[in-house]
Parts: structure tokens; sequence; C-alpha cells
């Protein structure tokens, strides 16, 4: 069996503004770098025997004092990148709202059904994620590791290794800095865990997000 922490990455300014992240390169803020060493702290004392990030910065800031206490080298996973939002990318979730709302209606209903312009859909996300969730797999059988990503990208992979469909993607809670725990069992994946806050206790001024 192969353990994976599947781990959201930390706060970004855009995160406190309610922005639409997708592919923009943005870096942690000042509280998301201080969740990164709270999720260093308490991953370091797990078996953890490879590193991998999507390639924007925020996944691989939150990646590094994990890296740097263990003396891992992080490996980049381009399809662990985040949704393509397309259009929304760089706007609000208030401007998005006024501006387009019969999309954003069917995003806040029926996620599944979505494309977004110039974007992509959950369902060609979830595909590209979880086959390189598989090779992760495949080139690490018998051994434990995290892989660092985004909210969208963990809930669907948290959906995928349920047996559930994207229009659960709502009904997954993923806030930042949180880790999940997927197995793979060289024929399946199991959930044993979801949504682990508990190492960021200690941050002041801390607040769950799920955006």
């Amino acid at each position: 069996m192969t353990l994976i922490y599947l781990v959201r990455h930390g706060e970004t300014e855009w995160n406190q503004e309610k922005i639409f992240r997708g592919r923009k390169d943005i870096l942690l803020s000042e509280k998301g770098r201080k969740e990164a060493l709270a999720l260093a702290n308490a991953l370091c004392r797990e078996p953890i025997q490879f590193l991998y990030s999507s390639p924007l910065q925020r996944a691989l800031e939150t990646a590094k004092p994990l890296a740097e206490k263990l003396g891992l080298e992080i490996k980049i996973l381009d399809g662990m990148i985040d949704l393509d939002f397309g259009g929304w990318e760089g706007r609000s979730v208030k401007e998005v709202e006024e501006k387009d709302p019969d999309l954003f209606r069917v995003w806040a209903e029926h996620p599944e059904k979505v494309i977004f312009p110039k974007g992509e859909s959950l369902k060609i996300a979830k595909e590209r994620a979880m086959a390189e969730l598989g090779k992760v797999a495949e080139a690490h059988p018998d051994q434990c590791g995290v892989v660092v990503s985004h909210r969208v990208i963990c809930k669907l992979a948290v959906l995928a290794a349920m047996g559930a469909g994207e229009s659960g993607f709502w009904r997954v809670q993923q806030d930042l800095a949180c880790y999940n725990l997927l197995e793979w069992t060289g024929k399946n994946w199991m959930v044993r865990l979801v949504n682990e806050t508990g190492h960021l206790k200690e941050i002041a001024g801390h607040l769950k997000s799920d955006f």
C-alpha cells in the first residue's frame, strides 16, 4: 500500500479577499507561512519518504518547511495544479456573482455542470489529478509521503477516492493548510482522514476557510 498525505496550501491574501486564484501564481501571506510551519511540525513526525507539490508558489511555499525538516527534495507534479477558472481568475466572488450570475448560480448549485470560459471543468481536473496520484502510488509502493495541492483538487481527490462524483463538490470541506490521508491498496483508493486542522490551533487569528 501507499499512504499519501494530501495537503491544501496555506493562506494567501486572495483567500482573505475571496478572489478566485486558479492558475494565478501568488505567494502565501504571513499567516500562510505560519500555517506551513505548523503543518511541517505535525507531519515531520510521520514516516514521510517523498514530497511532491503543485508547481504554483503557494503550494511550494507550503511544502518548503517540511522539505527542510526532513531533508527531502520537493518534486513538481504539474497535474496537481489548481483548477483553471478561466475568466474568473483574479476576480472576487462578489464581482463574479454580479457580472456572471447565471454561471455563478450553476457553480453554486450544480458545480459538476460548469465548464469555465477559457478554463476547465471539475471532471477534467479530477481526471488529471487522480492520474498523477496514481503515478505517485506506483512510484512509491509501500511508502508514505506528502502531496501539496489546492482546495478544488483536494476536494476532487477525496471524492474520487470515496467513489463519489463531482456533484458532491460542496459536501467536502477543505480548510487552509489542512491535510487528508489517502491510501492506495494496490487495487483502489481508501480515505483514512479528511480535513485535519488540529495542528493549526495555536496560530493566532487562524480561521477555518473553505475558499
